[in-house]
């Protein structure tokens, strides 16, 4: 948008504390790390399930970010990252006086 950029990203089956968000040198950082293990225990047999996973995703931003005033957001598998860009002054010239000596 004009004020600032979003982020989504579609993490599904992730919890939080599984996320990590970074930004150094306008350069956005979203990794994860998946861990998951489930057990079934019926009367013949015992199952036991394990999948581990990582991931790391590096998004070089097009305009300078205001680092301390970013958001993110972690709903439904979906984490949504707000960054919202410095604004910088439209130079609209500046007068400047000629004095004698």
């Amino acid at each position: 948008t004009d004020v600032a950029i979003e982020v989504f990203a579609e993490l599904p089956g992730m919890e939080e504390k599984e996320i990590s968000v970074s930004l150094k040198e306008q350069i956005l950082v979203i990794k994860g790390d998946k861990k998951h293990e489930a057990e079934e225990k019926k009367d013949h047999y015992h199952q036991t399930e394990r999948s581990y996973g990582s991931f790391e995703r590096a998004i070089h931003l097009s305009a300078e970010v205001d680092a301390e005033n970013v958001k993110a957001k972690y709903k439904n598998g979906v984490l949504t990252i707000t960054l919202p860009k410095i604004q910088k002054a439209v130079d609209q010239g500046h007068q400047i006086e000629v004095n004698g000596e």
